[in-house]
């Protein structure tokens, strides 16, 4: 499938700014596109109007939150989705570098592909390198301490396209090593301990773990790309249940990318931002973020 990409993504307007969308397949411009403002086809006064050659123009006044959302929508060859983010403002907001390192390349303080991080118990930054099948460890300031595991590989403790990193409530490190389908464990200072996963499509079974994500009760969940799904173990790597499956309805994903596990409820609106209900029973909401579409979507703990 074709990748549906809206530039710009994310832009900062003042109260009645224009900006200009567009969007392209493959790096060729589209021009049949059905657009909307926070699901409202064309926008309205409260959050902005949208033309139908994309052009935006901001509200008189910024609505609460200051966030607001273009929605594509290209039909042919088949139905495909694409948001970008408003966020209204006086001005872009000023950001200083406080710090930078690393360069393009493999070893220490170099990356190919950086594509996750966490901290670990000393405060830390575990960095995964997708490309270059490497987990690294820095300091806060930069200085290169080591890796975790030995590398690019298939044997325990290698990595094949390490796509993302979480600590669990005793700090053992934990590392969707997306392309050897497994997700696997070490401990605080980076001895392997275990794996597990295998490649497939049965309960408990991977096609490329993507995100990771601890709950408060210490049980992992994790996105499985291809297999559009949320699967959930035990910090020991037990399989406890998964949901969802290829689509575009209620529960259903298209390459699950990202999620956060929350312990309070959330509430939402589908044209403020929030969604008009409230999970007030689920121990934990998880957040997707799905490369068509992007919902709330929530499972009660079992």
């Amino acid at each position: 499938m074709e990748r549906l990409v809206i530039t710009p993504s994310l832009v900062h307007l003042a109260p009645r700014a224009s900006r200009q969308f567009k969007i392209e397949i493959a790096r060729r411009p589209v021009t049949s596109v059905s657009w909307s403002v926070n699901d409202v086809a064309g926008g309205n006064a409260e959050f902005g109007r949208i033309t139908s050659a994309g052009v935006y123009t901001a509200p008189s006044n910024a609505p609460t939150p200051h966030e607001i959302h273009i929605h594509a929508i290209v039909k042919q060859p088949h139905k495909i989705h694409a948001w970008a983010t408003v966020l209204m403002s006086q001005g872009a907001p000023t950001y200083r570098l406080v710090s930078k390192w690393g360069e393009k390349g493999t070893g220490p303080g170099k990356f190919v592909d950086p594509h996750s991080l966490c901290f670990d118990r000393e405060g830390n930054l575990i960095i995964t390198d997708a490309i270059g099948g490497d987990v690294y460890r820095y300091t806060k300031e930069g200085k290169y301490l080591g890796e975790i595991g030995s590398g690019p590989g298939s044997a325990s403790g290698q990595f094949k396209g390490p796509r993302d990193v979480k600590v669990d409530a005793a700090w053992n490190i934990f590392v969707s090593d997306g392309d050897n389908q497994r997700i696997q464990v070490f401990s605080p200072s980076g001895k392997f301990l275990r794996a597990f996963g295998r490649k497939g499509a049965a309960p408990g079974e991977m096609l490329r773990v993507h995100a990771i994500w601890f709950t408060p009760s210490n049980r992992l969940y994790a996105a499985d790309v291809d297999n559009s799904r949320i699967m959930v173990f035990s910090d020991l790597g037990k399989y406890l249940f998964a949901w969802g499956k290829a689509g575009t309805g209620p529960g259903e994903f298209h390459a699950p990318h990202g999620l956060a596990a929350m312990p309070t409820a959330i509430s939402s609106s589908r044209t403020t931002g929030v969604l008009p209900e409230i999970y007030r029973r689920w121990e934990v909401s998880v957040r997707i973020r799905r490369a068509r579409s992007e919902r709330l979507h929530s499972r009660p703990q079992v």
